[in-house]
């Protein structure tokens, strides 16, 4: 190894450590937001089987809720402890970025990873109790796995493990997975040794679908037909738009509208950035492949994706079901960056820009602070006032989750929450014996019932937004 590939290597291993750092502190602190208690409710059944048959009624495969319940009984039920099988994958994508650079652009291996490890999407959704981490790191590993068999002869076994993955972590990895083993098969095709390396791929490609299908035929199958909506309806132009700005600035109105207007500008160079490295890439024989596959995993997938949702509502589409499209953008806008001096100065910006905004989020409490909210209503709780704790959510799930994970992490003798049926109050009577009402409202609607029964008996004396629709109101008896 040379003295050039050793400084690579270093500098790539810094900058995953780094981002593992940022990564552990960012979990430890924010607050966890209300699809992570989701998945916490599915992982915390009382046994492995009840787990998956709970599972069946929601929208989602069960290896990332497994894991997150294997972490649990490692190591509590911490914030950081719930989220670090999203750690995990997160760094463990980037050293698949790190491989694939190295190996398939030869060049800019540290800004691809770096990329990857700025990009806010990436720094918000490897910190959290969901699926989206494990499944955009079994799309990288995908992706490295075709590129491998668009030039090596072999059975390549590998990839019936990144299916059987990718299959059981979210449903998006069958759009990714189509797309890009089709566009791989396709280009195999083309070449005069192509035949031969698709018969060989087809066992292990066979055998990947074959172990997924217990999982298909037992909860895929009743998941088709219970009609629970899909979690992302970002639709419209602009929900492309923004999806495609989120993969490497997420949560751009956190530096204010200037700094907001600089983020998406820079988005929109790594976007061209990571068009023109693919346009590069395909203009040379030995890589036109390569740059092709690239192209569809940053490009083709999120549009085809955005198409099929429009069409299909059941197929949902946001910008997190896309964030396995970052890897190859990051390989594509470190590709560009070694074309000329415009470009290398640009993909400076980019990276820079993009670190500034993962800044500004590792300083904040994160997009739904309930510490902060039940926190507020801890310290102005006096004897007397109820406190009352509901989200907009579908009815799978129980109320007052929030309420229950933080109020005893906060205060020994946390006071308790009303009781629910559904989104109403069980004991709407026990309004009248009130002085104040808490009300802490996820998304609730503000015609709802619950807010007009509040409002016919007291007045509305403060309101504060923790969050994306997470707020807390307190309301008084009328003088």
């Amino acid at each position: 190894m040379n003295a050039r590939v050793k400084r690579g290597v270093s500098w790539t291993a810094g900058i995953v450590l780094a981002a593992l750092v940022a990564r552990v502190f960012f979990a430890s602190h924010k607050g966890l937001v209300l699809d992570e208690f989701h998945t916490l409710f599915h992982a915390s059944r009382e046994s492995v089987g009840s787990l998956l048959e709970s599972l069946r009624s929601d929208n989602h495969p069960p290896l990332a809720v497994l894991l997150v319940r294997a972490s649990r009984a490692l190591f509590g039920d911490s914030p950081l402890a719930l989220r670090l099988p999203a750690i995990c994958c997160g760094c463990l994508e980037m050293v698949l970025v790190a491989s694939m650079a190295r190996r398939w652009l030869g060049m800019g291996t540290a800004l691809a990873v770096g990329l990857v490890a700025a990009s806010s999407l990436h720094l918000d959704f490897s910190t959290q109790v969901r699926m989206y981490a494990l499944l955009s790191f079994s799309i990288a590993g995908l992706l490295r796995s075709l590129l491998n068999a668009m030039e090596q002869e072999g059975r390549h076994w590998c990839l019936a493990g990144w299916i059987v993955l990718g299959v059981h972590a979210h449903y998006y990895f069958f759009l990714y997975g189509a797309l890009l083993v089709a566009m791989a098969l396709g280009l195999m095709l083309g070449e005069a040794r192509g035949r031969a390396r698709v018969r060989a791929l087809m066992p292990a490609l066979g055998l990947g679908v074959a172990l997924c299908l217990p999982w298909c035929l037992w909860g895929l199958t009743q998941q088709m037909n219970h009609g629970l909506p899909p979690g992302g309806d970002d639709l419209g132009w602009q929900g492309l738009a923004e999806a495609m700005v989120h993969l490497l600035f997420l949560n751009v109105r956190i530096g204010g509208e200037e700094l907001r207007l600089v983020f998406i500008a820079l988005a929109g160079v790594g976007l061209g950035l990571g068009a023109f490295g693919a346009w590069s890439l395909m203009r040379e024989r030995s890589r036109r492949a390569v740059g092709v596959l690239l192209a569809t995993a940053a490009f083709g997938v999120p549009l085809i994706a955005f198409t099929l949702a429009t069409l299909i509502p059941r197929a949902g589409f946001t910008w997190h079901y896309i964030l396995p499209s970052l890897p190859a953008l990051a390989l594509l806008i470190a590709r560009a960056s070694k074309i000329g001096l415009p470009t290398q100065l640009a993909s400076a910006a980019v990276l820079a820009g993009a670190l500034v905004l993962s800044t500004l989020n590792l300083r904040s409490p994160g997009t739904e602070d309930y510490p902060g909210a039940v926190g507020l209503i801890l310290d102005e709780y006096q004897a007397g006032d109820l406190v009352i704790c509901v989200e907009w959510q579908p009815p799978l799930f129980p109320i007052g989750m929030p309420w229950d994970y933080y109020s005893g992490r906060l205060r020994a003798k946390p006071p308790e929450r009303e009781e629910m049926n559904g989104t109403h109050l069980r004991r709407p009577s026990r309004l009248n014996s009130a002085s104040r009402v808490f009300l802490l409202a996820s998304r609730l609607p503000k015609e709802h019932g619950l807010i007009g029964l509040l409002r016919e008996q007291f007045a509305l004396r403060e309101h504060t937004n923790f969050g994306f629709g997470r707020e807390v109101y307190l309301y008084s008896r009328r003088d």
